[in-house]
């Protein structure tokens, strides 16, 4: 195999792979103790198609699952059908903002079941609408959409950026989108947090990647070698 056919079938796996990221979901808003009174999170996103790796927890039967919002100042409606586009970053359709460490450890926190550490008033277990408003505003503040925080939230930023490792892990933003044309997203929407891993196809779609690049370094040394 020459260079040029392994760069053709190579960009053919990373396509596949990336177009593979595309799915639609919708929000509802939950109940009891994840009903923020604050105006956010958490929300019950339902995956429509795509993301076929999503699990359902914390009393929630897959393939829906809870999530927070990214952005203050972007909106989204419930019960309306979203793309959404996996990405380590938030986008306002103009500017994107990365997604930080802290904000990967409390959801990963919360999607766990955890205490956080038992700080503020989750050392008497998580069991009240002020926590999840409490939860959404540290990762605002993390996400540097608010200036300050107070009480439960700072003790869970706090928390969350004394005990991340420094990486995002299996956390990812899911950009919401109203329209997918011709590979271009359009109508930005309120982004929220996810949890990966891909679906299956797109592990497959990396496995053939390393395949291709091993069987042309294998062909290469024959080469040399004759």
């Amino acid at each position: 195999m020459n260079n040029r056919a392994l760069l053709i079938l190579l960009g053919m796996a990373a396509c596949g792979r990336t177009a593979l990221a595309d799915g639609q979901i919708r929000l509802a808003d939950s109940t009891g103790k994840y009903q923020s009174p604050g105006g956010g999170g958490a929300f019950v996103m339902t995956v429509l198609n795509g993301y076929a790796g999503q699990t359902g927890d914390l009393g929630l039967a897959a393939p829906n699952f809870l999530t927070f919002c990214v952005e203050r100042t972007s909106y989204m409606s419930f019960g309306v059908t979203y793309f959404g586009e996996i990405a380590t970053s938030s986008s306002t359709g103009t500017s994107t903002t990365a997604l930080s460490p802290v904000t990967a450890k409390i959801y990963s926190e919360f999607r766990s079941g955890g205490n956080f550490g038992g700080v503020g008033s989750f050392a008497a277990g998580y069991t009240t609408p002020a926590q999840s408003d409490a939860i959404q505003n540290a990762i605002w503040y993390a996400q540097g959409q608010l200036t300050s925080v107070s009480g439960d939230a700072l003790a869970v930023y706090n928390w969350a950026a004394a005990n991340n490792n420094g990486g995002i892990n299996g956390v990812r933003i899911i950009r919401l989108w109203s329209a997918l044309s011709n590979g271009a997203y359009s109508g930005n929407a309120q982004d929220q947090l996810i949890l990966i891993p891909l679906p299956t196809a797109s592990y497959a779609g990396l496995a053939t990647l390393g395949w291709l690049f091993q069987l042309h370094r294998s062909r290469r040394r024959r080469n040399d070698a004759e």
